[in-house]
C-alpha cells in the first residue's frame, strides 16, 4: 500500500521554525550562515559553523540559540545518514529544553527525534515521542505544531497497519490546522490515502480526484506522487490493470521527487506489469529499480564518507578551538599572576612602612582599651549576677505563692464537694424515712394519693442525675483525675470510683461509710478490693497513688 512521505516537511518547519529565537547577534549570524550551507548541501562548512556557534553559545549562557545549534547539528547528521550522531544532538537538545527552557522547545526535540526512529523504521519508539509532543502542545498559539504532531502520529499509526487510530489523529490534525492551507492540503492527502487504508476505495478515489488539481506546485510532487501510487492501487484492485500502469506513468512525470519514491513507482509498474504478462515492460522496470537502489547506496556512501570527512575536520577544528582556547587562557593567567604578584608586593611594602608608624601607639591604645574593657565586663558580670539572683528569688516566691494558692483553691473546691456529698446522702436518709413512715401510714389508712407521693419519692432516690453532676464537677475540679484513672484502670466500677473521689477529698472512714450507706467494715475492705485492682502493694497507700496520677 503506498505511504505517504509526510515526515520531512514537518521536520524542516519545526527545525527552522526555531531560527529567528535569538538574543546575540554574532551567534545568531554563526547559526543562519550554518543553516543556510547545510540547505545548500556544503555540510563541512556549515557543520563548522554549528559547532563553533555551540561553543559561543555554551559561553555565553545562551541557552536558546544552544538549543538550535545542537538541533541543527542533529539535522545536520541527520541529512549526512549518521543516525547515531543525530540522535546523540537531538537528545542534547532535549535535556537542554527541560532544564532551561519552555514546553514549546521540549515538544521540538521530541518531534525531531520521533522522525529519526520513524525513518529507522523503529515506529513504536517514534509513535511514543511523537505522542509526547503531541500532548505538549496544548496553547492556543501551538495549533499549528499540535497539528503537524497530528499528522505524524497519523502516518507512524498508518505505517504499522492501525487504519482506526490514524483516522483520529488525522481527523485532529484537519482541525488544527484548519488555518494553514499549506499543511492542510499535505494532511487532506493522508486521509485520502488513509480512506483506502480503511478499504473506503470510492471515497478515496473521489477524495484524490478533487486534491490532485489543488497540488499543482512544485513543493506537492511527492504528495502529488503518493496520491498517484494510491489512484493506481485502487485501480488494480478494481481489476483495471492498465488503468493503474497509466496513472503509475503518470506518476514518473512528476517532478522533483526523490529516487526512494521513484524506485515505489517503477516497483509498482512492475508489479502491474507482471499481472498483465507484460515481461518486457516488467524487466525495464526492473532495471530502473536496480539502477535506482544502486544509486541510492552510492549516495548513502558518499553522504557517509563525507559525514566522516567532516567528522574529522571538525575534530581537528575544534583541537585548534582548545590549543587557542588553552594558549590564550595561559596568557592571561601569567598576565594575571604578574599583576596580582607586583600589586601585592606594593600592598606589602606600603603596609609595612605604615604598620612601623603606628604600631607602638596601637599597643599602648589596644591595651588601655583592654583593661577598660576587662573592667566593664567584670561589673557587667557582677550586674547581671544580681539581677538574675533577684529574678530567681522573686520566680521561687511567685511559685510558692501560686502553688499555695493552687492548693487552697483545690481543697475548698473539695470541702464544697464533700459538703455536696454529704448533703446528698442526708438528704436520701431524709427521703427513705419519709417513705417508710408513708407506707406505714398507706397501710392502716390506704389512699391512692399517698402511693403516689411514696412513688414520686422513690423516683427522686432512684435518679442519679446530681451523683452524674457530683462527679463530673469533681473531675473539672481536679483536672480530669477521674478520667486518667478510668483510662488506666478500666476494671473499676461506679461504686469504686465513687469511693475514691470521696477517699481523695480526704473524708474519713465513717463519713463516706455514711454517704454510701454501707458499714465501715465493708468501707475498709472496698479499699482493699480497690488497692488490689489497681495492683498496689502492700506498703503503697491508695491516698498516696491517686495524688501522683
Amino acid at each position: 500500500m503506498a505511504g505517504f512521505n509526510s515526515y520531512f516537511l514537518t521536520f524542516v518547519f519545526i527545525v527552522l521554525s526555531t531560527i529567528p529565537v535569538f538574543s546575540q547577534e554574532t551567534t545568531r549570524d554563526l547559526l543562519v550562515k550554518g543553516v543556510d550551507a547545510m540547505m545548500e548541501g556544503e555540510y563541512g562548512k556549515s557543520l563548522e559553523l554549528l559547532i563553533k556557534a555551540k561553543g559561543q553559545a555554551e559561553k555565553e549562557g545562551d541557552y536558546k540559540n544552544l538549543f538550535v545549534a545542537l538541533n541543527n547539528i542533529g539535522l545536520h547528521y541527520h541529512k549526512m545518514l549518521d543516525s547515531n550522531e543525530a540522535l546523540e544532538y537531538y537528545l542534547e537538545s532535549y535535556k537542554i529544553a527541560i532544564k532551561e527552557l519552555d514546553a514549546s522547545y521540549e515538544m521540538t526535540s521530541l518531534n525531531n527525534i520521533g522522525i529519526l526512529y520513524s525513518q529507522e523504521n523503529n515506529l513504536e519508539k517514534a509513535i511514543e515521542y511523537f505522542k509526547q509532543a503531541y500532548d505538549l502542545a496544548e496553547l492556543p498559539e501551538e495549533k499549528l505544531k499540535k497539528g503537524i504532531y497530528a499528522v505524524n502520529l497519523a502516518q507512524a499509526y498508518f505505517d504499522i497497519s492501525k487504519y482506526e487510530v490514524a483516522n483520529q489523529y488525522i481527523d485532529a490534525a484537519i482541525k488544527y490546522l484548519k488555518d494553514d492551507p499549506d499543511y492542510l492540503l499535505e494532511a487532506l492527502a493522508f486521509e485520502a490515502i488513509l480512506l483506502n487504508g480503511l478499504k473506503q476505495t470510492k471515497q478515496a478515489e473521489n477524495y484524490i480526484s478533487e486534491l490532485l488539481p489543488k497540488l499543482t506546485e512544485n513543493r506537492y510532487a511527492e504528495t502529488r506522487v503518493m496520491l498517484l501510487l494510491t489512484l493506481a492501487e485502487i485501480k488494480n484492485n478494481n481489476a483495471d490493470v492498465n488503468e493503474a500502469l497509466i496513472i503509475c506513468r503518470r506518476a514518473l512525470e512528476q517532478q522533483p521527487v526523490n529516487l526512494e519514491t521513484r524506485y515505489k513507482i517503477f516497483s509498482q509498474i512492475n508489479t502491474y506489469s507482471r499481472e498483465t504478462k507484460n515481461f518486457q515492460q516488467a524487466l525495464v522496470a526492473m532495471d530502473s529499480m536496480l539502477f535506482l537502489k544502486q544509486t541510492i547506496y552510492d549516495l548513502r556512501r558518499e553522504r557517509q564518507y563525507q559525514a566522516n570527512r567532516v567528522k574529522f575536520e571538525v575534530l581537528n577544528y575544534e583541537t585548534e578551538l582548545t590549543k587557542g582556547a588553552e594558549h590564550i587562557s595561559f596568557q592571561r593567567k601569567l598576565i594575571i599572576i604578574f599583576a596580582t604578584g607586583a600589586t601585592l608586593i606594593m600592598m606589602l611594602l606600603m603596609w609595612s612602612l605604615r604598620l612601623s608608624r603606628i604600631r607602638s601607639n596601637q599597643r599602648k591604645d589596644i591595651q588601655a582599651r583592654q583593661e577598660k574593657i576587662l573592667h566593664l565586663e567584670l561589673e557587667n558580670e557582677k550586674a547581671n549576677i544580681l539581677l538574675l539572683d533577684k529574678q530567681l528569688k522573686e520566680n521561687e516566691t511567685k511559685l510558692l505563692l501560686e502553688q499555695e494558692l493552687y492548693k487552697h483553691e483545690i481543697e475548698s473546691k473539695n470541702r464544697e464537694l464533700s459538703a455536696k456529698a454529704l448533703y446528698l446522702t442526708n438528704r436520701n436518709h431524709l427521703i427513705e424515712n419519709i417513705i417508710s413512715d408513708l407506707e406505714q401510714f398507706d397501710t392502716i389508712k390506704p389512699s391512692q394519693e399517698i402511693t403516689q407521693h411514696i412513688r414520686r419519692l422513690k423516683e427522686l432516690l432512684k435518679s442519679d442525675e446530681e451523683w452524674k453532676n457530683f462527679m463530673q464537677y469533681f473531675d473539672e475540679v481536679n483536672h480530669g483525675l477521674l478520667s486518667r484513672l478510668k483510662e488506666k484502670h478500666d476494671n473499676l466500677n461506679a461504686n469504686d470510683i465513687r469511693y475514691i473521689s470521696y477517699l481523695y477529698m480526704n473524708l474519713s472512714m465513717k463519713e463516706i461509710a455514711s454517704i454510701m450507706n454501707i458499714t465501715p467494715e465493708a468501707c475498709r475492705k472496698r479499699k482493699e478490693r480497690i488497692s488490689k485492682k489497681i495492683q498496689l502493694n502492700e506498703h503503697e497507700e491508695l491516698y498516696s497513688y491517686l495524688s501522683q496520677i
